[in-house]
């Protein structure tokens, strides 16, 4: 086991929850939110098409090792998805004008187990926002759902330089 996978850890509790956001979710019903409870009856569903743009902020740089994605409706689970590192706001206008930082079609049988996809150390190093376009799902219907969204890797640590005082 590598050093960098035995220190891999759930990232999600050091996402900042008060500025994430999620583009075309189906609000107040089934939203962002529901994919970190750990219940399957509460998913993220897409609400005018099958499209999401999701953007989760850290609280300090991270570097990400994998991501995993699970739906419980395999049918609708995200097949391809786009991720971009510290691109600032995506939105609908500029998703398709934006160099990804990587591109990713799930297979049903990850979407179906969560399964971790690996993510290239070099490109996902120090993270502040990570940004998740999911462009269809498995089988092409309206809405796309997720069940589960986990990141996994490393707090980087750092100084805030706001809490430092003078001395002297």
């Amino acid at each position: 086991m590598s050093s960098s996978a035995a220190q891999s850890r759930d990232l999600m509790a050091h996402v900042d929850r008060t500025r994430w956001t999620c583009i075309n979710e189906r609000a107040p019903e089934h939203v962002l939110a529901d994919t970190f409870i750990g219940d399957t009856e509460r998913f993220l569903e897409s609400d005018t098409d099958a499209e999401l743009i999701i953007s989760l902020p850290f609280i300090s740089p991270v570097t990400i090792n994998s991501i995993e994605i699970m739906s419980r409706r395999v049918a609708d689970g995200p097949k391809d998805i786009r991720i971009f590192v510290d691109k600032g706001h995506i939105d609908f206008e500029d998703v398709h004008d934006v160099k990804p930082d990587c591109v990713v079609s799930l297979t049903k049988e990850q979407v179906t187990r969560g399964s971790p996809i690996p993510l290239d150390p070099f490109i996902f190093s120090r993270v502040r926002t990570l940004t998740i376009f999911v462009e269809n799902n498995q089988s092409g219907s309206d809405t796309t759902m997720i069940t589960s969204l986990n990141l996994n890797g490393a707090v980087i640590p750092f100084t805030n330089m706001r809490n430092l005082r003078r001395v002297g």
